[in-house]
């Protein structure tokens, strides 16, 4: 065997790099890169990237991996970390969302699936003995997933790239669990300029001016496509014509939607935005609470009577993609039928119902930041990427106890302060940390594009750092 296969990196980071970037990344790296993949994406890597550093494999290969020869004492462990990986209920979700069969999905036919890659990867990570795996975002591709999993069994970190509260930041995370740890010491934490404060402050003093300040995506969306209302049946078939089965679904499932919506606003409710779905910040990042219905079941239990939980649905769900792993048309009426749901239509201003409501609830999306600048307190169910001394008003769900005492609490709170304990936290602790992904004097465009953009400069630097360091 070749001593020089251990002690690598595994690199999951598909093509989000230029080539010029790739090699760099491979060619200064201190550690043997194993770059892991799609096939097509290895392809136009190895034929436009010259690097002695890097053994490259697909995710076919991977996963029919039997060169490696278990010892006795690898053996009679295979029970265990087959268990800890099929036994761990995203990893079946994962698996639903991006494998499974259209027809005749069984979850006993699934096993077999996930039991072969589970055996395989143990292999792979037995003869090559990573030092980490590193990824350019959680994973939320079961090919992925399953080969970071055995590493994590095997105690061998893996670390990925995440957005920040902002999407212009991002910072460097290990552990694939609510509570990861923040990695990196002073040399990765870069002070924010001037010009990147201002741009702070422009953004925080957009919530105290309303929807016409802070235009939200779906309203650029609606302009751009000169519509009234966020769905048409006939503008959608216009769009996607090839796929007329798909726009037969998304019109069942908005049916159902739009007749279950009122307009009437009760006077307390708390707010909860449905994420679109199936997305990362769901699944993995839900971490026990992939499926909304689950959350927004517990707060219908645990608000006082008199309260209700405002549901909107998001409404990119209705202009980019509606799909059975995510929404179906008893997913709706399921909501409704909890006593104190009441869903509003898609066109509803999102900051009114913020600005109204007692409080703000998500899994892990970006409301969480917008209530907060908008001064109200904040429920989380999913990934806690607050690290630091948290800001006042936000509650990271811990136990059933603890979230009907802070539900308890939220009367009392005052909305001035929880603006102020946000504003000083991204000064304090976010802008300190992670690395600056964009360049000073670009047009911040909050826009799906320039965050992809930025993203790409701000990891190549974070992986930069991880792989240059012993």
């Amino acid at each position: 065997m070749n001593s020089n296969r251990k002690g690598g990196v595994i690199l999951d980071v598909g093509k989000a790099f230029e080539y010029s970037e790739f090699k760099d990344l491979f060619d200064s790296s201190l550690y043997r890169i194993l770059y892991i993949g799609e096939a097509h994406f290895i392809k136009d890597i190895m034929s436009n990237v010259e690097s002695d550093n890097v053994e490259y494999w697909s995710y076919e290969q991977l996963y029919s991996y039997d060169d490696k020869m278990l010892t006795d004492s690898n053996k009679i462990r295979l029970t265990e970390v087959v268990n800890y990986v099929q036994n761990d209920k995203l990893t079946v979700e994962l698996y639903d969302r991006t494998r499974s069969a259209y027809l005749f999905n069984y979850s006993t036919r699934n096993d077999i699936d996930i039991i072969k890659m589970t055996i395989s990867a143990y292999r792979f990570v037995q003869e090559y003995e990573p030092s980490f795996m590193l990824l350019y975002e959680c994973s939320h591709n079961i090919r992925s997933w399953v080969v970071a999993k055995v590493c994590e069994w095997r105690n061998i970190p893996v670390r990925y790239c995440r957005n920040h509260i902002f999407t212009w930041r991002n910072v460097l995370l290990e552990g694939m669990n609510r509570t990861p740890k923040l990695l990196g010491d002073n040399t990765i934490h870069t002070q924010p300029s001037e010009w990147e404060n201002q741009m702070f402050f422009e953004i925080e003093s957009r919530y105290d001016k309303g929807s016409n300040a802070i235009k939200p995506e779906y309203l650029e969306v609606m302009k751009e496509r000169k519509m009234k209302k966020i769905y048409s049946l006939w503008k959608d078939f216009k769009q996607d014509w090839k796929h007329p089965h798909k726009v037969l679904y998304k019109n069942i499932c908005y049916r159902s939607y739009e007749k279950l919506c009122s307009t009437n606003l009760p006077e307390k409710f708390i707010v909860f935005f449905l994420h679109l779905q199936p997305e990362r910040t769901t699944l993995p990042e839900g971490y026990g609470f992939t499926q909304q219905y689950k959350a927004i079941s517990l707060l219908n239990e645990l608000i006082p009577k008199d309260w209700r939980i405002v549901v909107k649905e998001h409404p990119a769900t209705f202009y980019r993609y509606c799909t059975p792993m995510g929404r179906w048309p008893g997913y709706y009426k399921a909501l409704a039928s909890l006593e104190k749901v009441v869903l509003v239509p898609l066109e509803t201003d999102t900051y009114a119902l913020m600005e109204q409501s007692k409080s703000v609830a998500t899994i892990a999306g970006t409301v969480n930041r917008e209530g907060l600048m908008m001064g109200k307190p904040v429920i989380m169910f999913g990934l806690d990427f607050y690290f630091g001394e948290k800001p006042k008003g936000i509650y990271f769900y811990k136990d059933d106890i603890s979230l009907k005492a802070f539900i308890e609490e939220l009367e009392e709170m005052d909305g001035e302060t929880i603006k102020k304990s946000f504003h000083n936290y991204i000064l304090k602790e976010m802008m300190t940390t992670g690395t600056i992904g964009i360049i000073e004097g670009e047009t911040w465009l909050n826009s799906s594009g320039c965050i992809q953009r930025c993203n790409r400069v701000s990891r190549i630097q974070l992986l930069n750092y991880v792989l240059r360091r012993k």
